[in-house]
């Protein structure tokens, strides 16, 4: 008897041509697509590529130069044309762009530009700014974490605002 139900059930699984192909070829055809698109990511290692508008200025070209040394990122375009980060990132040239614009003080402003389906890359690109910051310029970094400190966590005294002041200024 139970032979004979396995046998109808195998007959009729040989006849419906879709459910064979449902239970025998989608699955493996599912898990090697998964298999491509994961691989980049199995060993923990994940390289963005960047594209970067950087001002022609001295500052500017050192931080192009910075951002080409950071090893998770894959810089594939420097220019210093906004417009031309915008369309490689559009066209998925690069994963997300960096455009720097100057500022006051010798300083660096700065815009992440990512396709809304890339958000990983676009923080990715900030962690290698805020890398390149907190190397370059330990005392704006710090003053930026004071700062943090007072407006969200604890008011400083007269005495230790100028406490933090003179610590700051050497």
């Amino acid at each position: 008897m139970r032979f004979a139900i396995i046998r109808m059930l195998i007959l009729s699984l040989w006849r419906d041509r879709s459910a064979l192909a449902l239970a025998f070829l989608l699955p493996p055809i599912f898990f090697a697509v998964f298999a491509m698109i994961f691989a980049e990511t199995a060993s923990g290692e994940l390289s963005v590529k960047a594209a970067i508008a950087v001002p022609s200025s001295v500052t500017g070209q050192q931080f192009a130069a910075a951002m080409q040394e950071v090893e998770r990122l894959d810089v594939v375009l420097v220019t210093s044309r906004p417009g031309e980060v915008r369309r490689a990132v559009m066209e998925a040239e690069a994963d997300a762009g960096l455009i720097v614009r100057p500022a006051t003080n010798n300083a660096l402003r700065f815009e992440i530009v990512v396709d809304p389906s890339r958000q990983i890359a676009a923080r990715l690109v900030e962690g290698a700014v805020m890398e390149i910051a907190g190397t370059n310029s330990p005392q704006a970094r710090l003053q930026e974490a004071i700062g943090f400190l007072q407006d969200e966590v604890i008011t400083f005294s007269p005495d230790q605002q100028r406490a933090i002041g003179e610590r700051l200024s050497t």
